[in-house]
């Protein structure tokens, strides 16, 4: 795996096996990929006062209007949706590892949410699109999920993700409701300083909703051991890949063809297209899902290419708010004002790639001579309140050799 990879002068070094399971590191990689394609183009669009429908092409080019529809057809949601079953799925294996090795966890899962408040509240400073608080409100959620069965798991799952449906039906009423007293309510300095405001999309968008509806997900998933053992589960994998891969194409030409012919103003078209819509951002990340699982596993070009987004997901946490650290410094401060206009999207994409490539690259030196990333290492430092070490030990040749015939006997 390209993580492995150390420069010369580590040749000597020995490294202890992880239990990390590089599926899901794989996965929480390919999701920061999408996010910050999604973030840059949308930061394009919203900058260079574009419109972000499918329908209405602006002033953009017929390459970039295509760019900007194979984003939000492939990329818009999916990824989010990734991440946050990916955090269920996280809380799962963090729960069962507590569980083996009898210590507590309740309580120090909710101080390790305290501190990802924190580092969100700072995050958001720089960046205003921050889910690290978002989640960390709504994973104190999964603390009442622990001793449910994995029936009620999928019943609440799915019944959330019906109301999140429904909230994106009724959208526009429910901003008519929320909006007014978060308005009114932000002339108070706390309400300010805290940003109460960014939260009131949450409902009227659905996003609260569906995103605890995933953490429940990943939670059901953890509990089965599904990524753990994926050639045990390579049929359900394969049904995941068919189905979601189906759903996706009849959902994506549903919305396509009302965008297209001008029907968004009509209710029922509209409630259609919401419901198609909702339900094809979930096909298609399932897909993704299964995609990602079935090409990791076998040994080949694909699954080398897709190594490489193991460190990412291992510094995922590093990865993501350096993302923004790109984005605003870059395209805001780095580049005259009017730049990225003047770029183009046929430009930003390319520059973003190249930037998550250099990330790869990074995250792989990274994670070859280190055991976390560094804002991985600060919040574990400060969930348990003592300095962690973060440098990989280095063994010499005879102290690997005696490790290992100790472990064998």
């Amino acid at each position: 795996m390209p993580y492995t990879i150390a420069p010369a002068k580590q040749t000597e070094k020995t490294e202890v096996p992880s239990k990390r399971i590089e599926v899901i590191d794989a996965l929480r990689g390919f999701s920061l990929l999408g996010i910050i394609l999604t973030h840059t183009t949308y930061s394009f669009l919203e900058t260079t006062a574009q419109p972000t429908t499918i329908g209405d092409s602006g002033n953009l080019s017929l390459m970039e209007n295509m760019i900007k529809m194979g984003v939000q057809v492939f990329a818009t949601g999916k990824f989010y949706s990734i991440f946050s079953f990916l955090f269920g799925l996280s809380f799962a294996i963090q729960l069962q590892s507590a569980k083996s090795m009898g210590r507590p966890f309740i309580g120090r899962f909710l101080w390790r949410l305290a501190i990802l408040l924190v580092l969100g509240y700072l995050h958001t400073l720089l960046y205003p699109r921050d889910i690290l608080q978002i989640y960390a409100l709504l994973g104190t959620v999964l603390i009442f999920c622990v001793n449910w069965s994995g029936k009620k798991l999928l019943m609440c799952s799915l019944l959330l993700f019906v109301v999140s449906i429904m909230a994106s039906i009724f959208a526009p009423q429910l901003e008519a409701l929320i909006y007014p007293p978060i308005t009114a309510a932000n002339q108070y300095v706390i309400s300010e300083v805290f940003g109460v405001a960014k939260f009131a999309f949450l409902i009227p968008s659905g996003r609260v909703f569906v995103t605890v509806s995933l953490f429940m997900l990943g939670l059901y998933a953890g509990r089965k051991n599904i990524f753990k053992d994926t050639p045990a589960h390579r049929a359900f994998f394969k049904k995941l890949l068919i189905w979601g891969g189906v759903a996706s194409v009849i959902c994506t030409g549903i919305v396509g063809l009302i965008a297209f012919a001008g029907l968004g103003t009509n209710f029922t078209a509209g409630v259609i297209e919401a419901i198609c819509t909702d339900i094809q951002k979930i096909a298609l990340s399932t897909f993704f899902v299964a995609l990602i699982v079935q090409l990791y596993r076998n040994k080949n070009a694909l699954s080398y290419m897709l190594s490489w987004l193991v460190p990412v997901g291992r510094v995922g946490l590093t990865v993501y708010v350096s993302q923004s650290l790109f984005m605003v410094g870059f395209y805001e401060y780095a580049l005259a004002p009017g730049a990225i206009s003047e770029l183009g999207l046929m430009l930003v994409l390319p520059i973003t790639l190249l930037y998550f490539a250099g990330q790869m690259l990074l995250a792989s030196w990274w994670m070859a001579n280190y055991r976390l990333g560094p804002l991985e290492w600060l919040w574990r430092s400060l969930t348990y309140l003592k300095v962690q070490p973060i440098r990989k030990p280095v063994y010499s040749t005879v102290e690997a050799g005696a490790m290992g015939s100790v472990s064998s006997k």
